[in-house]
C-alpha cells in the first residue's frame, strides 16, 4: 500500500510556481546560451555549473536537443516545453549508462524527446503530460509515478522500462517496443 500513496504524493502539481512539488525554491537559470556557428546568437546551451549540477532550477522551453546529457541530474527542475531530440548520455569510454540522467520529479510539460537515446533514464514522479518520447531508446528507462497522460511513445524501444504507479491516460504506444517492460499495467488505462 506504501507504493500507491508514495507515487500519488509525487504526481502532486506544485501550486507556488517558485517552489518544486516539495516545496524547495527553484533556483533562477545559471545556464548561459551561446550558439558556436553564430556567436551572441543565444542557441546552444553551454553548462555553468560543475559536474552537471541542474537541480531545482527552472529551464523551460530550453533546448537540449543534440545534447550529451552524460551524469546530468535535473531533478526538481522546471523544463515545460523543453526539446531533447536527439540527446544522448555517452560518458568517457562510451559508458552509457554508468550515469544515467536524472529527471526525478521535473515538470517536463509538452517536452520533445524525439529520436533521443536516455537509456536507464529516471523520470520517477515527474509530469510529462503531453510529452513527446516517439523513436525513443528507453531501455530501462524508470517512469514509476510518472504522469505520462497523453505521452507518446511511437516506435520507441521501452525493453525493461518500469511504469509502476503511472498515469498512462491515452498514452500512445503504436509500434513500440514494449516487451518485459516491468510493472506495466494495462487494466483501466486507455491507449491509442
Amino acid at each position: 500500500m506504501l507504493v500507491p500513496l508514495v507515487g500519488w504524493w509525487f504526481c502532486l502539481r506544485r501550486s507556488d510556481p517558485e517552489t518544486n512539488r516539495w516545496g524547495d525554491p527553484l533556483r533562477k537559470s545559471v545556464v548561459e546560451t551561446v550558439d558556436a556557428a553564430k556567436p551572441d546568437s543565444g542557441k546552444k546551451v553551454v553548462f555553468a555549473r560543475s559536474d552537471k549540477d541542474l537541480r531545482t532550477l527552472v529551464l523551460d522551453n530550453s533546448d537540449f536537443s543534440d545534447a550529451n546529457l552524460y551524469g546530468c541530474d535535473f531533478s526538481g527542475s522546471s523544463l515545460l516545453q523543453s526539446d531533447f531530440s536527439r540527446a544522448i548520455q555517452v560518458g568517457p569510454n562510451d559508458e552509457e549508462q554508468s550515469r544515467p540522467v536524472q529527471f526525478f520529479g521535473c515538470d517536463l510539460v509538452d517536452a520533445r524527446f524525439i529520436g533521443c537515446e536516455l537509456s536507464g533514464a529516471n523520470f520517477c514522479a515527474s509530469d510529462l503530460r503531453g510529452a513527446d518520447f516517439s523513436g525513443a531508446e528507453l531501455i530501462n528507462a524508470d517512469f514509476r509515478g510518472a504522469d505520462l497522460s497523453g505521452v507518446n511513445f511511437q516506435d520507441s524501444n521501452l525493453k525493461g522500462a518500469d511504469f509502476l504507479g503511472s498515469k498512462l491516460l491515452n498514452a500512445k504506444f503504436t509500434g513500440a517496443y514494449i516487451a518485459r517492460s516491468m510493472s506495466m499495467e494495462f487494466d483501466g488505462h486507455e491507449f491509442a
